[in-house]
């Protein structure tokens, strides 16, 4: 019989930086469960791994720390692992180290929508290089885990030699946002009653349509208060309200970066978030802003409407004034309980087994 095999997670997503991001949910939720469920061993390896990853992962992790460049360190890591353990190795995410002549076996993917060739926020060169490395990935390894249903779609219709090697693993709801909110007294009291608070997530990245969301809430602004609180660089946060507006409106509050738990009170606090992404692969803050109590507003990618599904108001087409006409028609329903209770429930609907069961399926070899 087979080894079972070592799971080897890049460390990038698990440094300070990107801890908190959508990837390093998904890692930290799926090596937690298979190892406690499964008892499959993971391993950590790059330049920097934070004190708090550490923490958040197995006590039996092992973590490979490796310098010098890039290319090199990455390759020799997953070379050593390999003739430790005398195993294949699963490597999580797909896009760090794509064209490395050592290969894993069964490896993820997270987005997909850059693969359109439409304005999408992103550069014809960065389309290019991850149309590139998710074809060659998709070629060289056995098997494909994708994280929502919308993502297996998208990579059929691109790639549909490939359909046989995917296999759909979707998230679930990260398990301190559903502690949280099950804590929470229903219907979630402590957001203004004097103004509408709306979140906008990384004002900074130009695939999250940060324009709509300003000129919507601009126009707002003339009826009623309006509050658009946002996280990413103050900086470029202002210098992007000022290409897009003139001038950097007094409605606007910037946050910086947010700690993970600061993010999670902010939704508590706030009626909507604007979720006007170009693209995505699943949509972590979707379930996390509804399972808070906050409402949501998202352009209508197939990834979201899987996520949101009726609980969430999509904007079509989009343009400001649609996201000012959603706002006022959502802002209603964030009064009413049992369209809150709604967006709860659903949230809490996706959980993780389904997916850990997917990830030992292709990962523990069967009985000979």
């Amino acid at each position: 019989m087979k080894k079972i095999p070592i799971l080897a997670v890049e460390a990038t997503r698990l440094c300070t930086e990107y801890r908190d991001s959508g990837v390093a949910l998904y890692i930290k939720h799926i090596l937690r469960g298979l190892h406690q469920h499964y008892g499959i061993r993971v391993v950590c390896f790059g330049k920097e791994i934070s004190q708090e990853c550490i923490q958040e992962l197995p006590k039996e992790t092992e973590f490979y720390i490796s310098k010098g460049a890039t290319f090199f360190w990455r390759n020799m890591a997953l070379q050593h692992l390999q003739k430790k353990w005398g195993c294949e190795l699963a490597w999580f995410p797909f896009q760090i180290a794509p064209w490395l002549p050592c290969m894993p076996f069964v490896a993820t993917v997270h987005d997909y929508g850059f693969l359109g060739f439409g304005g999408n926020g992103m550069s014809l060169q960065a389309r290019l290089y991850l149309s590139a490395c998710l074809g060659n990935i998709l070629l060289r390894s056995k098997t494909m885990l994708s994280i929502s249903e919308a993502t297996t779609r998208g990579l059929v219709k691109r790639f549909p030699w490939a359909e046989k090697k995917i296999v759909t693993a979707r998230h679930g709801l990260p398990d301190e946002v559903r502690e949280l909110s099950e804590k929470m007294d229903f219907p979630f009291s402590g957001k203004p009653r004097d103004l509408m608070r709306c979140i906008f997530l990384a004002g900074e990245n130009e695939r999250k349509r940060f324009d709509l969301a300003l000129l919507a809430c601009e126009r707002i602004s003339r009826s009623r208060p309006v509050e658009l609180v946002v996280t990413g660089s103050e900086d470029k946060v202002k210098d992007r309200a000022q290409a897009v507006l003139g001038f950097v409106p007094p409605f606007l509050r910037y946050v910086g970066r947010l700690s993970r738990t600061q993010l999670l009170e902010l939704y508590q606090t706030s009626h909507i978030l604007l979720y006007l992404s170009y693209f995505e692969g699943f949509g972590f803050p979707i379930l996390e802003a509804l399972a808070l109590g906050a409402q949501v507003i998202c352009l209508p990618g197939e990834a979201e409407q899987e996520v949101g599904g009726d609980c969430v108001g999509y904007v079509n087409p989009a343009t400001p004034e649609k996201v000012e006409e959603k706002l006022r028609e959502v802002l209603e329903r964030s009064q009413n309980a049992s369209a809150i209770r709604e967006g709860v429930l659903h949230a809490r609907s996706f959980t993780w087994g389904p997916s850990l069961e997917a990830h030992a399926k292709v990962l523990i070899p069967k009985k000979d």
